[in-house]
């Protein structure tokens, strides 16, 4: 088996990726970057900067960076946008949108806004022939570069191996109380469901009449079953919570 990669040789990779990315970006840096410099820079309201996720980080710290740099700037969520914040937004300002896949729902309203009162906008995604890419007055266009992605798994294996232990271990007490109901109150277990052993045992009472046997006997088979059944969904759960902090032992 090939050794283990280090911590050192992990952060090396993610490394060159990014480099090569921003080596892609200065390659296929957009014509519309003189112009949307030139525009900023005739702006006699503030720059607006939105994003939606981690690209709301990203437009947070752009827009951080410009106010230290001396030029007005402020970053809006776009989802107070929607709510209220829009008002904020002038026409003495510029808007700059960034979107990977210029399809980001929760910009839809300042997309809008801008186009109504023809507020200069900027849009920085990956595809041109995305709603923000064809609305926007400017377009920076991303390269199509790959995520410098440490854990080096394909999308299958990242759910297979992450994202579904994560859910698994909410869904397992749902589920359970889910397959508890179903043996008691559906024809899916006819053999072993609670109405199918409660009819034989009625069955058993009527010829020989003798209740008290018969259904102590019929509780004591459910009972089996469903204690086998809470086991198994509490080592479920058990198993679904290693290394989790404070459950792994619940």
């Amino acid at each position: 088996m090939p050794a283990r990669e280090t911590p050192r040789e992990i952060a090396r990779e993610v490394i060159r990726i990014e480099a090569e990315a921003l080596g892609a970006m200065t390659a296929a840096l957009s014509e519309d970057f003189d112009a949307v410099i030139s525009r900023l820079l005739q702006v006699t309201g503030r720059v607006i900067v939105s994003g939606m996720g981690k690209s709301g980080h990203i437009a947070a710290k752009i827009a951080a960076t410009m106010a230290s740099t001396g030029t007005p700037a402020q970053y809006v969520h776009p989802g107070e946008a929607s709510h209220g914040d829009l008002g904020m937004i002038t026409k003495a300002d510029a808007v700059i949108l960034i979107s990977n896949s210029g399809e980001t729902r929760e910009l839809a309203d300042i997309i809008a806004h801008s186009r109504r009162f023809a507020i200069p906008l900027v849009a920085i995604t990956k595809r041109a022939s995305s709603t923000l890419g064809q609305q926007a007055d400017f377009l920076l266009q991303l390269p199509d570069a790959p995520e410098a992605c440490a854990i080096g798994m394909a999308p299958t294996t990242i759910f297979r191996r992450i994202l579904l232990p994560q859910v698994w271990r909410f869904a397992l007490p749902g589920l359970g109380n889910v397959f508890l109901v179903i043996i008691k109150e559906t024809a899916l277990v006819s053999v072993i469901g609670l109405d199918e052993l409660m009819r034989k045992t009625d069955i058993a009472v009527g010829y020989t009449k003798k209740p008290f046997t018969f259904y102590l006997f019929a509780a004591c088979i459910y009972m089996v079953i469903t204690a086998i059944t809470m086991q198994m969904q509490r080592q479920l759960e058990r198993r679904a919570n290693r290394g989790v902090a404070g459950r792994a032992g619940a």
